[in-house]
């Protein structure tokens, strides 16, 4: 095989950097028209590496190596290009040519590497792909998505199909890879049978093909942040090329909106701005996608909180909420403790019933407390600790059977979303439960 390469490189030369052709004299047009520019041909890509694997059934390196050799070496004779997809036989065995760098194809030539290991190229019987639309589509439009699947099938990806695997080639396909068609991206997301590991599935005649619509749309812009405390400290790195361009192509169908949250190579990352910003209407991220990343995330619990949590808490009282959210003391088990108690008690959304909640005692609250017995005194005397302000004289307390005080107002919300004392975690039902059944 060699000493074809050689002689084939060898004729190569002789052809794109020889003189005019000899068979006929140039013909030269003096009339003043407009000069038409010469006609360039290109030398085709010389391919650097070509990966062939087997389809269907397993073989040997040494079968593998025999038939690539045997491929190759046809192509190189008729000069004829290599490309992803081509899909050949040898006595016994089919085969597909599963990449090539450049991607585009081309030409083998002496320093071309070609590999053969890897899992064999299984075929499909069945292909699920979404077709991922870059604009997104009116309320009308959504409500008809199997028209448009239909009408993606007949007029796009059918006819491609139909022209590969009438040049005996196919259509090579992984989990989430992104498929092109006539600029409309397409993504497989099911695949019968399914490739092992990250493996390929190619597609058939007898292969069926389903076709579903994702007409979100992307955004035009999009302004990502990191966590400044999940960042490497020890070595160098790119926010965009290590870590926002890989993660975006890896997850082409991921839907984003202001406050989404996501983490990659544990470093977490938060959209804090996109465009068009005139709705809410989630939307992806996709090659026209414009990504700014400058910046740094403090880790506040405010940047921290997904919206559908800080959605709840806002129905809180203003001094728990700046009690739980405007810290960054995150290093402190007791406030992550006390957060992490929160979202727990806002994701059950139960507290104590209506009946226990009336039946618990209130009072007035007297600055002088020196006429009350010390064990009836609450601990906290002066100030309530789901808003931080103090008692003022006159106002209504509601106490717990723990005999800790609060505002009615604020220990009545709380007691509508939780079950325990905020000071000493005491089950107020529970407790006032047993103290009815002793009395």
């Amino acid at each position: 095989m060699s000493s074809d390469l050689e002689e084939y490189r060898l004729r190569q030369r002789e052809k794109w950097s020889g003189g005019p052709p000899t068979s006929a004299p140039p013909v030269v047009d003096n009339r003043p028209s407009d000069p038409q520019p010469p006609v360039v041909v290109s030398e085709p890509l010389s391919l650097l590496k070509v990966h062939i694997l087997p389809v269907a059934t397993d073989v040997g390196e040494s079968d593998r190596l025999s038939a690539a050799t045997q491929y190759l070496s046809s192509k190189l004779s008729s000069h004829s290009s290599v490309q992803k997809g081509e899909v050949f036989m040898n006595e016994v065995q089919k085969y597909v040519v599963v990449g090539t760098d450049p991607v585009a194809g081309g030409s083998i030539c002496k320093e071309t590497d070609f590999f053969v290991s890897g899992p064999p190229v299984i075929e499909l019987t069945k292909l699920q792909l979404v077709a991922l639309l870059e604009e997104p589509q009116s309320s009308a439009s959504t409500s008809n998505e199997e028209e448009v699947s239909d009408n993606l099938f007949r007029d796009n990806l059918g006819p491609f199909i139909e022209g590969l695997l009438s040049g005996d080639k196919t259509l090579l396909v992984s989990s989430s890879e992104i498929v092109t068609v006539q600029n409309v991206r397409y993504v497989a997301t099911a695949m019968d049978p399914i490739p092992e590991g990250s493996g390929l599935g190619m597609i058939t005649k007898d292969t069926l093909v389903y076709i579903d619509v994702d007409q979100a749309g992307e955004f035009a812009r999009v302004h990502v942040l990191p966590f400044q405390d999940t960042l490497p400290r020890v070595y160098d790195f790119d926010i965009f090329e290590d870590y926002l361009r890989p993660y975006f192509s890896m997850n082409p169908m991921n839907h984003y909106s202001v406050n989404t949250q996501f983490v990659f190579h544990g470093v977490q990352f938060k959209v804090v701005c996109v465009d068009p910003a005139g709705d809410s209407r989630p939307r992806r991220v996709g090659p026209s996608t414009m990504i700014h990343c400058e910046g740094l995330l403090h880790a506040s619990l405010r940047n921290i909180l997904p919206p559908e949590l800080l959605e709840q808490l806002s129905t809180l009282p203003p001094g728990l909420q700046m009690l739980l959210i405007n810290t960054e003391l995150l290093a402190s088990a007791d406030m992550l403790d006390r957060f992490i108690d929160l979202q727990e008690t806002l994701a059950a959304r139960r507290g104590v019933s209506q009946e226990v909640l009336d039946a618990l005692p209130t009072e007035a609250f007297r600055e002088d407390t020196s006429g009350i017995a010390r064990e009836e005194r609450p601990e906290n005397a002066t100030q309530c600790m789901i808003c931080l302000s103090d008692f003022v004289s006159g106002e209504s307390l509601r106490r717990l059977p723990c005999a800790h005080v609060y505002h009615q107002p604020c220990i009545d919300e709380w007691l509508h979303r939780c079950t325990d004392c905020p000071l000493c975690k005491t089950n107020v039902e529970q407790a006032f439960m047993r103290s009815a059944g002793t009395t």
